[in-house]
């Protein structure tokens, strides 16, 4: 059903990006089918339940397909990232999330520190005081990610003896560093 699917879609508009929300391990299945992008709710479920270590083996198992994962520390079906991760875990949650290959899914109030978690259909919120810890650490980071994110940069996971110590590298091509400018 997909691959026709996609097919017509692209035929139309070759540019546009699909991302499907799976579970049960369909990931795979679906970017064989064409789909860009799969959410990696494995990742964000170590992540929080399960630790670092967990979330770092994942990391290594899914070499092949890693650009083709959405990450996220919050997302509208889940309880906000402030309120299950905690200020220190949360950023470092964050950081892992938005330097790893793939997609970044950053939600609406997350840099905030928000914690109220709102139904999907409602169009606005109740006002909410912003987590000037969260936000001041976030809106630094974000600085450094952005760059990132834009490049053709090659991503590698680097070996580490300590499941809490996680390291990889971005190898950019000649001239196109963001820090170089």
């Amino acid at each position: 059903f997909w691959e026709e699917v996609i097919a017509g879609v692209r035929a139309t508009n070759p540019d546009f990006v699909l991302l499907a929300e799976t579970y049960w391990d369909k990931e795979v299945e679906l970017i064989k089918q064409g789909f860009d992008f799969c959410y990696d709710k494995t990742f964000y479920d170590e992540l929080l339940e399960k630790g670092a270590g967990a979330a770092l083996s994942h990391l290594k198992k899914t070499e092949g397909y890693q650009a083709h994962l959405a990450r996220f520390t919050e997302n509208h079906d889940e309880p906000r990232a402030a309120r299950e991760f905690g200020a220190k875990k949360g950023l470092a949650a964050v950081v892992a999330a938005a330097t790893t290959p793939g997609l970044w899914l950053l939600h609406d109030g997350q840099m905030e520190g928000y914690k109220i978690r709102l139904p999907v259909h409602l169009a606005r919120g109740p006002g909410e005081e912003t987590d000037d810890e969260m936000d001041a650490g976030d809106a630094h980071r974000l600085k450094f990610i952005k760059p990132w994110r834009a490049t053709a940069a090659t991503w590698q996971l680097l070996k580490s003896d300590q499941e809490k110590v996680w390291a990889w590298r971005w190898q950019y091509p000649a001239r196109t560093a963001p820090f170089d400018q």
